[in-house]
């Protein structure tokens, strides 16, 4: 697996390790991303935006958990590594003024080489369109359930007419908008998905900050962390989040593995720090089979 060190490139050695019969672990550089145990493959990938806790709260409170799930996906997928930042989404600082307070701070904290004006507006249209039509498909075969309706078996459960079109349209826009991260710098968004630009850089990076590891996905078991261990993007992505309480950043590595962070209160002897989940998985966790 190749990576990148402050610009260089270097290869990770990957470890099969034999922990017993039938029980192995594959390790790629200091990181296990795998273990074989009584037949099945597992992953140690925290389960973060499916499973219940601070980040998929936020996400669901928003209703923007799927599409989240999809834009992560196409900029692991891309392999050229990148970050996203979703911020609160805007209050105007003053009524009528066109500067908004999320602009504002992000002005003060970020340097965005391609912005848009008004929040580009593309994703949450085009996710409200097809969330619109899932409802309008949920009570069509909620009405032929109660017998209120008459359905073929073919249509029933099937997706009414332009739902498909919809999420195609929808995943189109996604893969659009990952394809910003190539340009160096984060891609920012508010949590109601309105981009506000790309390429942003953040001023006054902090070498050293209160961070802390979560070996869970509600959080509550946490480690301190060493921030120097991770590469420019996953500092400024910590910086911007203790900067900017309520931000969440998702930092893909060249290599695959993904990140979250986000700042939580009353932290040990912290008012504010910033918790880590690293590697977070992408795909749906499967159920280890029973004993």
């Amino acid at each position: 697996r190749q990576g990148r060190s402050n610009g260089a490139s270097f290869f990770q050695n990957t470890f099969v390790k034999v922990n017993g019969p039938g029980d192995l672990y594959v390790e790629v550089g200091p990181e296990r991303i795998a273990r074989y145990h009584d037949g099945v493959w597992s992953t140690d990938d925290l389960p973060l935006l499916f499973e219940d806790g601070p980040v998929r709260r936020r996400l669901l409170f928003h209703r923007v958990e799927i599409v989240t799930q999809w834009l992560v996906r196409r900029i692991l997928d891309l392999r050229h590594g990148g970050a996203i930042f979703l911020v609160p989404p805007a209050t105007r600082l003053v009524p009528g003024q066109q500067t908004t307070r999320t602009e504002q701070k992000i002005e003060d904290m970020c340097d965005i080489k391609y912005r848009f004006d008004n929040f580009a507006p593309l994703l949450p249209q085009l996710l409200l369109r097809w969330q619109d039509l899932q409802k309008a498909s949920s009570r069509r075969n909620e009405r032929a359930m109660a017998g209120k309706l008459s359905l073929t078996t073919g249509e029933l459960g099937s997706p009414i007419p332009g739902e498909l079109d919809a999420r195609t349209e929808l995943e189109d826009a996604v893969a659009l908008v990952a394809r910003f991260t190539a340009v160096d710098g984060a891609l920012i968004l508010t949590t109601n998905l309105e981009v506000i630009g790309f390429g942003g850089v953040v001023k006054d990076i902090k070498e050293s900050l209160p961070i802390f590891r979560s070996i869970n996905v509600v959080g509550d078991k946490l480690e301190e962390f060493c921030l120097k261990q991770l590469g420019t993007r996953h500092r400024s992505a910590a910086c911007f989040c203790y900067k900017y309480p309520g931000a969440i950043a998702f930092v893909a590595s060249q290599d695959g593995v993904l990140s979250c962070m986000t700042t939580r209160p009353n932290i040990r002897d912290h008012e504010y720090a910033v918790v880590l989940w690293r590697p977070v998985g992408t795909e749906i966790p499967i159920p280890a089979p029973p004993p």
